[in-house]
């Protein structure tokens, strides 16, 4: 014999299931992660910037005008595609210090190789920590997962951890980081000439012993 149900039972039995909508629509928990010490967990993220460079010296570095650059004008950004200026960030987990250095081309793992290298070696002055994480958290990209990137960790002795994908909160200090410096670095580019990525990656040096100091 069949007896219809009320509203109120199905939403309780989709509950006792674990099958109501909004526990369905809730997002993933996630638990709060304590790094032992400074250099026990690194975060480490590329972001394409608003900034392009103009390789052939005239111009130097630009920053990307709105009115120009945007979804609806595809050859604009296709001509300067080659010359986007990425920025890579890491982030000690205990310690919070931030490490920032920008590269052209695209995000691959050569770049963050290159860039992870940069951080690891000791640069003198107020830009101190330096040194080998015990592990390296990002984000499942292909860059970040290449054979290049995981042959370089394996032989430092890190332990490399990607996140699920579509889980850009577990890299949340890292993230946090270019939010830093879009605020407090970049918007000062706009005031002053730079002709070159090495002029732009010294500005940045400056602004990292000024901020982690």
């Amino acid at each position: 014999e069949f007896f219809p149900l009320s509203e109120d039972a199905i939403s309780r039995a989709l509950r006792n299931y674990g099958l109501h909508p909004e526990q369905l629509d809730a997002p993933a928990p996630h638990t709060e992660v304590a790094s032992l010490h400074p250099n026990h967990v690194w975060q480490i993220d590329a972001s394409l910037c608003t900034l392009y460079y103009l390789s052939n010296g005239h111009k130097g570095l630009q920053v990307m005008d709105s009115a120009k650059f945007y979804k609806n004008k595809p050859a604009n950004l296709a001509r300067i595609a080659s010359d986007r200026v990425w920025s890579y960030e890491i982030t000690d987990h205990a310690s919070g210090w931030i490490y920032v250095e920008y590269v052209t081309g695209a995000e691959s793992g050569e770049n963050l190789c290159s860039v992870l290298i940069n951080a690891m070696q000791e640069r003198g002055g107020a830009d101190v920590l330096h040194g080998v994480p015990k592990i390296l958290y990002l984000d499942p990209g292909s860059a970040n997962t290449a054979g290049m990137t995981k042959n370089m960790c394996r032989s430092l002795g890190i332990d490399l951890i990607a996140h699920k994908p579509h889980n850009a909160r577990a890299t949340g200090q890292v993230e946090k980081a270019r939010d830093i410096i879009e605020r407090k670095l970049e918007p000062g580019l706009k005031f002053r000439p730079v002709h070159s990525l090495e002029e732009l990656n010294a500005l940045a040096a400056k602004w990292r012993s000024h901020f982690n100091a």
